[in-house]
């Protein structure tokens, strides 16, 4: 008896909503998720590297490899990535930050500096952290 009085609620419950309604949800739904999904383009983006204050290099980010800057530090990308790969410095909190699409990975004591921009306008890109 009490199912009974449960499935008579979510009934009512859902006696105000029109098949328009629920299409419009699910539409906008999906917009959304295109759009926040389709907004980053990892073809046009490139890695910035900066060593010690100045400019190392700048990689496709849709392009796996290894880049070596000294002899005790390496960065990858690969899979529209990058990471740390290898580093000297006494915390290591570089490398465990692991890989990123979109936010910079910084390691302060080796003044090594990884972030992403778009290849076109050569702007920094900024994302909300997920």
């Amino acid at each position: 008896m009490k199912t009974q009085g449960k499935l008579a609620f979510i009934k009512k419950g859902f006696s105000y909503f029109t098949i328009s309604d629920i299409i419009l949800v699910i539409g906008v739904l999906i917009l959304a998720f295109i759009l926040l999904y389709s907004s980053v383009n990892h073809d046009n983006q490139l890695v910035r590297i900066s060593y010690k204050n100045k400019p190392f290099g700048e990689y496709k980010l849709n392009k796996p490899q290894i880049i070596k800057i000294t002899q005790d530090i390496e960065v990858e990308i690969a899979d529209s990535q990058v990471r740390m790969l290898k580093n000297n410095c006494p915390n290591q909190l570089c490398v465990e930050q692991g890989w990123s699409d979109n936010y910079p990975i910084i390691c302060v004591p080796n003044q090594v500096e990884i972030i992403i921009i778009d290849e076109k306008s050569k702007d920094e890109i900024r994302h909300i952290l997920k």
